[in-house]
């Protein structure tokens, strides 16, 4: 943009040419209209970049609550055979100890 302002035509005017000040007041504002141009169309793009920013987010959320909720759920469910597996261990060694008891006995 300051590229754009030293390059502008208002520049070399108000540096001591012949041009009435009318005229170069015209040719600043048609400068400044389109900077202001420029400046509201970067503004909506920044706005635009914004919305899908939140809406990428707003999807990345959904997927890790949805994430968590099926690894906990899988937890959960592998945590009822884990004790029921453990239990059969348990009574299979007390089954084993009294067998080899009522075998020497």
């Amino acid at each position: 943009m300051e590229q754009q302002l030293a390059e502008s035509p208002w520049n070399s005017l108000t540096e001591g040419s012949a041009v009435s000040p009318h005229q170069t007041t015209v040719k600043e504002r048609d400068v400044i209209n389109r900077l202001e141009g420029q400046v509201d169309e970067q503004r909506k793009m920044r706005l635009n970049d914004a919305k899908q920013v939140e809406a990428k987010a707003a999807k990345i959320k959904e997927w890790v609550t949805n994430k968590l909720r099926d690894v906990r759920r899988r937890t959960k469910s592998n945590l009822i055979p884990s004790a029921v597996v453990h239990n059969v261990v348990v009574l299979d060694r007390r089954r084993m100890k009294s067998n080899l008891q009522f075998r020497k006995g």
